[in-house]
């Protein structure tokens, strides 16, 4: 714009100042409180106000005046544009520029400046007004950086976060929520909240959902499951705010959500694990229960079975009391089985190694097994002839039976099959690559197969970990067991199973081809040796018990010296000066552990001969201990065939 431009523009508005006005002007120019300012388009200040010298840190209006105004700008480029926009325009409205204060400070200002022409002497100047918005800027930027620091916090939050309308449908969703639910944010905003949550929150949702719209509540949170787009479950932590405007009217929904999904499956597996845990102590708290139970009927049985036997033994078969001793010795043996039967489900059969034929063992069982297997389930067995030996525990192998039959029947609720089968089995190292565990050698295999639900691969793989279980009441213990029973045996087992075609567990135990097995029968009509006078130093706590091993062994002829507790034999021993063929000693004593009176009876007299015997088949037998020593052992209740040829076995 060129002078001629400018007087023409100036010229339009101008007017004659009266004296009133011009003493307004002045007023207006020294109290506003607004910078107020008339330059040179060199930069000479040719007037200021006071408020315009404190915005620059001057003292003075007079201070401020000796300042060029190119001295205010925080660059000179800075106030080489602001001249050629104001050169172009004639006047510039709310113009925002840095400038400079008297001590260096930098500072925003606001300015609205026009170019003047004055007629009288033909020049130009700048007439402006001016504020400093440097505050203003600062809650500007400050507005600005929350907001971006709100946008960062809302896109990578880890925690979901939504906006819904009042109709539940999504507004803005971020990223995270968008990978919690497997969907794209355009997908989201074309449904709501209820689309993706679990059917059996959608009442809770609902009803707390209206105790926010009520005010009841400003927000609520709670853990629900939603649906993922792969139609997966997860589990969340969400809380959900009501957002309203200044007039309490509700606006929208903002939900926070968080994946609880791995907490809520630990949560699932501890609490599964502490019921299997309460399960197992439940278990073992019978077994100790059967333990002691046990112990009390094989002391009553070891007396009923022994004087049963004395009876019989003193009276001629045609005499019509024999008939009676025989239905009570026999009456007696079935309450045997029972008590081992009953040791057999708390698992506390004490272990031995003794050559065994899996065929006699199965049909001396098999009365238990049908009232196992129940009405509607069939048993077809094949038991191979001319069975190879086994060496092992027969209460172990009872166990092993019983779990596996227990097992096919549970599998077949609506009825089935169970086939039972029995071989000789001879490995080389070729056979060996295709039963992976195995090793060359002759086996006897037991095979237990059923035509239940079946087991998937994956179901196989995990049979026989501790605690696992695909029953709703099972211990996740009974495969286990087998599996540590068979590894005790030195032997293995093979599972082939698939889903709704059975299962078949096929075992595998070393055989001993040329063993003989003596029947119980046998070893009963055995030919009792009879002793010498030898001298017993007998240790039994139970009376009957204890007035029963005295006749029996005294009849058998032996000297026999009976005591009621350790402190008892232990003064016996010193009255005797431990001239003693044979300590026999029950293990529970009142006063003192059997093993621990033994171990003070060698310490005197190391060369003296031990039978142990107990009622008990847990932890108090301490059976361990025992065999490491290799002392011999009864377990009650002992018939007088078995007391006698012991006692003569570990004498010689």
């Amino acid at each position: 714009m060129n002078d001629k431009q400018i007087k023409e523009m100036n010229s339009k508005n101008s007017q004659e100042d009266s004296p009133q006005s011009e003493l307004l002007s002045r007023h207006l120019f020294e109290h506003n409180l607004a910078g107020v300012f008339c330059t040179t388009f060199d930069g000479v200040i040719i007037a200021c106000n006071q408020a315009f010298a404190h915005i620059f840190g001057y003292d003075s209006q007079q201070e401020a005046m000796s300042h060029s105004a190119w001295d205010l700008y925080f660059s000179k480029d800075e106030r080489i544009d602001f001249l050629s926009l104001l050169n172009i325009k004639g006047q510039i409205i709310n113009y925002e520029s840095q400038m400079k204060k008297k001590n260096g400070e930098i500072i925003w200002v606001l300015e609205n400046s026009v170019l003047m022409y004055d007629e009288k002497t033909g020049s130009s100047s700048i007439m402006g007004i001016l504020i400093d918005i440097t505050e203003h800027r600062k809650a500007i930027e400050a507005l600005r950086q929350s907001e971006e620091r709100f946008r960062e916090i809302y896109q990578y939050s880890p925690l979901g976060i939504a906006l819904s309308d009042l109709d539940y449908r999504f507004i803005k969703c971020n990223e995270s929520f968008c990978t919690m639910m497997g969907y794209a944010e355009e997908e989201l905003c074309n449904m709501t909240f209820k689309d993706i949550t679990h059917e059996e929150h959608l009442s809770i949702d609902a009803e707390n959902i209206n105790k926010l719209k009520e005010g009841i509540n400003q927000y609520y949170k709670t853990e629900k499951r939603y649906k993922r787009r792969n139609g997966d479950i997860l589990w969340a932590s969400t809380t959900v705010t009501l957002i309203r405007d200044e007039h309490q009217v509700p606006l929208h929904f903002i939900a926070m959500v968080e994946d609880i999904s791995q907490r809520k499956k630990t949560e699932l597996e501890k609490e599964h694990m502490q019921e299997q845990l309460l399960q197992v102590q439940k278990l073992e708290a019978v077994g100790l229960l059967a333990g002691g139970i046990a112990h009390d009927f094989n002391n009553l049985l070891t007396t009923i079975i022994g004087y049963a036997e004395l009876g019989m033994s003193k009276v001629k078969d045609e005499e019509p009391i024999m008939n009676n001793l025989k239905h009570i010795h026999s009456d007696s043996m079935r309450g045997v089985k029972l008590i081992r039967q009953l040791l057999l489900f708390s698992r506390k059969q004490p272990m031995s190694h003794e050559l065994l034929n899996l065929n006699s063992i199965i049909n001396d069982m098999l009365s238990l097994l049908e009232r196992l297997i129940g009405e509607n389930i069939d048993t077809e067995m094949n038991l191979g002839s001319d069975l190879w030996s086994i060496k092992g525990d027969k209460g172990n192998i009872e166990q092993v039976i019983v779990n596996l039959i227990i097992n096919a029947r549970d599998s077949m609720p609506q009825g089935g099959k169970i086939f039972i089968t029995t071989d000789n089995i001879s490995l080389n190292e070729r056979h060996c690559a295709v039963y992976p565990g195995s090793m060359p050698g002759d086996y006897v295999c037991m095979s237990i197969t059923d035509t239940g639900v079946g087991m998937s691969q994956d179901v196989v793989q995990h049979i026989f970990e501790p605690f696992f279980t695909t029953k709703s009441e099972g211990t996740g213990m009974g495969l286990a067991v087998i599996y540590g029973i068979i590894k005790q045996h030195n032997g293995w087992i093979q599972v082939y199973s698939e889903p709704r075609k059975g299962s078949a567990f096929n075992i595998f135990l070393p055989a001993f081809p040329e063993g003989q097995i003596i029947s119980k029968r046998e070893i009963e009509s055995a030919e009792v040796h009879a002793g010498e006078g030898n001298r017993i130093l007998l240790v039994e706590d139970e009376h009957q018990v204890r007035i029963f091993f005295t006749t029996v062994l005294k009849e058998g002829g032996y000297v026999v010296f009976p005591c009621k507790d350790a402190a008892e034999a232990l003064r016996q021993f010193e009255i005797e000066q431990g001239n003693f063929d044979l300590i026999f000693c029950d293990i529970v004593l009142p006063d003192k552990n059997g093993i621990e009176l033994v171990r003070e009876f060698l310490s005197r007299k190391d060369d003296l001969r031990v039978l142990f015997c107990s009622g008990y088949t847990d932890g108090k037998l301490d059976a361990e201990t025992i065999m490491n020593k290799g002392w011999p052992f009864l377990l009650k209740p002992i018939t007088i065939n078995q007391l006698l040829n012991k006692v003569k076995e570990v004498i010689l």
